[in-house]
């Protein structure tokens, strides 16, 4: 059985070559009216969102084929799939001592999202 990784490796260029020759030929082509209230309103009632037999639901999110998801074409993992994806995320999750340390050593009264991208920046190391 093929990973999932192996699949959305030859998945990926297909969908860019697609969405490239759907941007070429169709990118003027406007789809409606938008408002500032919808913007503010996390885009509900905006068409803002190409999908694949998915449902964009305000409320529940994303839904694929019936499905909650992920963005990732039209591959649907197997349980095996999804429990090494699982496995691997869990794996990745420890977070070292040194970005701690880093996040730390910003003044208290430092911003949230310069906490954020501070830790985020750290992990790079």
């Amino acid at each position: 059985m093929q990973d999932l990784k192996s699949q959305l490796q030859e998945l990926i260029p297909e969908q860019q070559d697609r969405l490239k020759k759907l941007k070429s030929e169709h990118g003027k082509v406007q789809l409606g009216n938008i408002t500032v209230d919808m913007v503010i309103g996390g885009m509900r009632g905006m068409t803002g969102l190409l999908w694949e037999t998915s449902l964009l639901d305000p409320e529940e999110g994303i839904r694929f084929r019936g499905l909650g998801t992920v963005a990732r074409g039209s591959i649907v993992p197997s349980k095996e799939q999804v429990e090494a994806l699982s496995k691997d995320l869990a794996n990745r999750a420890a977070v070292p001592d040194y970005v701690y340390n880093a996040i730390d050593a910003l003044p208290s009264t430092a911003h949230p999202m310069t906490q954020f991208a501070s830790g985020v920046m750290a992990l790079q190391v």
